[in-house]
């Protein structure tokens, strides 16, 4: 048996794998970390082990990539070109293992369970932007001259 064969797994009824395509979309619309998170899913029904490296490797993608979000627009496009190219190369990555559990009767994962994974990390990644821009600001704030009465002194 090769890394690629699922065949022992497939006597399991009810498995069910994310297609490539399903892939791609999430990590488009959901960021690198949720294409990471279905990916990462199928490996693991596979017994794949090391299925943690695939979300790491979102988070790593999605860090990298932070830094010019909000940016001129240029860079945006950039951003963007990027992520398309990492989201195709990461929906191909396994085609031909999800090729052949397809063709071998197992079934694809519902769409939803798609969405809630790009919804689950679209609101965690927004806590944590949120989280870092209010500590910032806290930080920024603390170091501020006040005056007597605890008011803010113009600078």
């Amino acid at each position: 048996m090769t890394e690629m064969d699922p065949t022992p797994h497939l006597e399991r009824l009810g498995l069910r794998l994310c297609s490539p395509l399903q892939i791609t979309v999430a990590t488009v619309c959901g960021s690198p970390i949720a294409g990471g998170w279905l990916r990462a899913g199928n490996h693991r029904l596979l017994g794949r082990r090391g299925s943690w490296l695939t979300i790491l490797e979102g988070i790593v993608v999605t860090a990298l990539l932070f830094p010019a979000w909000g940016r001129e627009t240029s860079i945006e496009v950039a951003r963007l070109l990027m992520v398309l190219a990492y989201a195709i190369w990461v929906g191909r990555r396994d085609k031909a293992t999800y090729d052949y559990f397809r063709s071998s009767g197992g079934q694809r994962r519902s769409s939803w369970y798609v969405l809630g994974v790009c919804a689950v990390v679209q609101v965690v990644l927004g806590l944590v932007v949120t989280a870092l821009v209010l500590g910032a600001l806290l930080a920024i704030l603390s170091r501020h001259p006040t005056s007597a009465d605890g008011r803010l002194r113009p600078m």
